[in-house]
This record gives structure tokens, C-alpha cells and sequence, in this order.
């Protein structure tokens, strides 16, 4: 990817009392050519209670199509991960 940036920030979370969750967002941009650029973005999250902690991977595609319009193709996969 050509771009890339990450952000880290933690929320409180209200489950069995309140926990603090700490986030991890990358995001990655590719430009492959004039008519179509992907966004893939990776948020680690950790500190859930009782839980596993987690990986969410989401990527964009967008393609034009025509003069006027754009496709656009989205997927996500969310990884458990047995240690943090």
C-alpha cells in the first residue's frame, strides 16, 4: 500500500462493570490506477472481559464504471486471536 496511517485510542466499555478496551486502527490506501483505489483497514481491539481478543479487517474497493459511476465492493473478516 502507498499510504498509511494508525491511530490508537481507548473507550470505556460497559459489560459486567466497566472496562477499558484499547483500540488499534490502521488504515492503508492503494491507488492502482486512475479507475480503481482499495482502502483496507485493520482494527485491533483488546480488553474485553471474558473474551478472546479480536482482529477486524474491512477493505473497500471502488471502481469506475463509466463515465459517471463508481462500483463499490466491501468485505470484512473478523480473526480470534487465543492470546493478546
Amino acid at each position: 500500500y502507498a499510504s498509511q496511517r494508525t491511530v490508537t485510542f481507548q473507550f470505556m466499555k460497559q459489560t459486567i462493570g466497566m472496562t477499558l478496551v484499547n483500540v488499534k486502527h490502521t488504515q492503508r490506501c492503494q491507488r492502482v490506477n486512475d479507475d480503481r483505489c482499495i482502502v483496507q483497514m485493520t482494527l485491533e481491539m483488546k480488553g474485553f472481559p471474558y473474551a478472546d481478543c479480536f482482529v477486524v479487517h474491512v477493505r473497500h474497493v471502488a471502481t469506475r464504471v463509466g463515465e459517471c459511476d463508481l462500483k463499490i465492493e466491501i468485505g470484512m473478516h473478523v480473526q480470534f486471536l487465543k492470546s493478546c
